[in-house]
């Protein structure tokens, strides 16, 4: 098996929510803004229903912090303690964060994260049709 650097962050989010974050859920993503910006097809997504009870569990964060730290790891030698960073923020559900990486044309560039808040979802879903 091989790991690319999208697989190694991800990775690395699933081990930083499991270490600093316990009580979140795993990934489950939100359908919103996000359908209009990659482009998914919305015809492929069922509707649910969240059925809520004591082990239920729901935050919301923001998915582009993880594109802005995809970003970083592609163009830059990004530090453990600015991916710790990076995951702090996503986790505690900050807004648009900025980033000074790398660029080819300029030296270095200011990268803003921007926002599409993503829910995730640890509980027993029903489809609805």
């Amino acid at each position: 098996m091989s790991f690319n650097r999208d697989d190694t962050l991800l990775y690395a989010a699933s081990s930083f929510r499991e270490i600093s974050v316990t009580s979140f859920p795993a990934f489950l993503l939100y359908l919103g803004q996000s359908t209009f910006k990659y482009h998914w097809n919305l015809s492929t997504v069922k509707k649910f229903k969240l059925n809520v009870d004591d082990l239920t569990r729901v935050v919301r964060v923001n998915m582009e912090i993880v594109s802005l730290a995809k970003l970083a790891y592609k163009i830059s030698m990004i530090s453990n303690d600015s991916i710790d960073n990076l995951l702090k923020s996503y986790w505690s559900g900050v807004g648009n964060i900025e980033m000074e990486l790398p660029d080819a044309e300029v030296g270095r560039h200011n990268y803003n994260s921007g926002e599409i808040w993503e829910y995730l979802i640890e509980g027993k879903l029903v489809l609805t049709d």
